[in-house]
């Protein structure tokens, strides 16, 4: 006996085969109903579809029909009944009987996989795989160069290791302007695969590309890539105010950037650093067409106009060096030393010391004043200790001249000592 109660000599009799309609279809039994056309059957429900190949465990090809498909039931002599397949409704082409369906042409031995709301599966003879949701959303791999080719609106990788997301921002509505949409990719990688960042905290390295603005940044949740956004900055200048390029290096536990680097798209930089920044080349060459700034620690400060004139300033402003445009430098500053070969020239507003390499005054010109009575009359000079110094330091013996004799033993008790001091008084 048969699974449906027939014996073997009556299962092995003729099946009939009918032209059907679906009506209903049940997702979760894998069944249809259909109404039988032409016949005058009664409305068949609960019968299986056939399918090309289906397991014991159910994988495999499974496939149901919309409701309205014509279909082919199978009543087979052993009791069984089951809908053998589909057929296109007839539509002919050019005057022609056909059954495309709607289908579109394809080559002979692609198989094509396809739904009435665009999606498909293609694989096409030559080696190419089409699949796609839409025209703009959809992969095709060709064997030719081992090419795979990616179609999309937007686009999101998503891994343990990290994500890519391609997105832009929101297409305007009939009174905004439809050609004004910024695009934006974001890369965000972990340093370890393991680590799991919590929603709001920063991968290991973060890079954006496209309109940094607002309105795509907030799309990409992504608002800490705006451009010249970091607190405790200084707008010198920038010419613009939305980036293009932004990468971004988070601390250790992600809840802050330690390295950001932006370009704008007026060619802008902005580049900061919690560490230590070191660099070596070996050859630079730098051009500043307009002008620089240098800030240092304590308000120290380098800075170049665009005139050409440099001007350096220490902490707190107490000294400056100052080279025009012209030429003409300026010093100021409450004390200046000069080092040559290990003597100190130390100007101060007391007066000049010279120092030798050992710390001892060379040359005291401490409390010098020079007086300039008026036009032609003589310049007089009053410094305490440099008569002293003048009068007896001794000259080396020369060869011819005799020994070695102090300016002081050669005028003293004459005239001319008297003299000397009424003059450098």
């Amino acid at each position: 006996m048969s699974d449906y109660g027939k014996t073997p000599a009556a299962a092995g009799g003729p099946a009939s085969v009918f032209l059907a309609t679906v009506i209903a279809a049940d997702p979760v039994g894998y069944t249809v109903d259909v109404r039988p056309e032409s016949t005058g059957k009664p409305q068949l429900t609960g019968l299986p579809m056939m399918t090309p190949y289906v397991a014991a465990d159910g994988s495999g090809v499974n496939v149901l029909p919309d409701v309205g498909t014509t279909c082919l039931v199978l009543e087979s002599a052993d009791g069984s009944t089951a809908v053998l397949g589909c057929l296109a409704k007839p539509t002919p082409t050019s005057g022609l009987p056909g059954f495309s369906g709607g289908r579109p042409a394809n080559e002979l031995g692609d198989l094509i996989y396809t739904t009435k709301e665009g999606n498909f599966v293609k694989i096409l003879r030559g080696g190419i795989v089409h699949l796609g949701a839409s025209g703009l959303a959809n992969r095709m791999y060709i064997p030719v160069a081992n090419l795979i080719r990616d179609v999309f609106e937007r686009f999101e990788a998503l891994s343990p290791c990290g994500e890519i997301k391609w997105l832009h921002s929101e297409i305007t509505g009939p009174t905004g302007n439809p050609d004004d949409v910024g695009a934006v990719l974001t890369y965000r990688v972990k340093e370890k695969a393991t680590d799991s960042p919590a929603d709001g905290k920063l991968f290991t390295v973060e890079v954006a590309c496209g309109e940094l603005s607002d309105r795509t940044l907030a799309i990409a949740n992504r608002t800490q890539h705006k451009f010249f956004s970091l607190p405790g900055l200084t707008n010198q200048g920038f010419l613009s105010t939305d980036g293009v390029v932004s990468i971004l290096v988070a601390s250790p536990d992600g809840s802050k950037g330690v390295f950001t680097y932006q370009l704008s798209r007026l060619g802008d930089v902005l580049m900061k650093a919690e560490g230590l920044v070191h660099v070596e080349y070996n050859k630079l060459y730098v051009k500043i067409a307009d002008s620089a700034l240098i800030d240092l620690p304590g308000g120290a400060r380098v800075s170049v106009s665009s005139a050409g004139a440099l001007d350096i300033t220490g902490p707190g402003g107490l000294a400056h060096v100052t080279v025009g445009a012209d030429g003409a430098m300026e010093i100021g500053s409450s004390a200046l030393t000069i080092n040559i070969a290990g003597m100190k020239l130390l100007i101060t507003n007391t007066g000049v010391t010279l120092l030798s390499d050992s710390g001892a005054p060379a040359l005291d010109l401490s409390g010098l004043t020079v007086n300039m009575p008026g036009e032609g009359a003589p310049a007089l000079l009053n410094v305490s200790g440099f008569l002293d110094l003048l009068l007896n330091h001794d000259h080396k013996e020369t060869a011819g001249l005799g020994p070695s004799v102090s300016l002081g033993s050669f005028v003293q008790d004459s005239s001319m000592l008297q003299s000397s001091r009424a003059l450098l008084r």
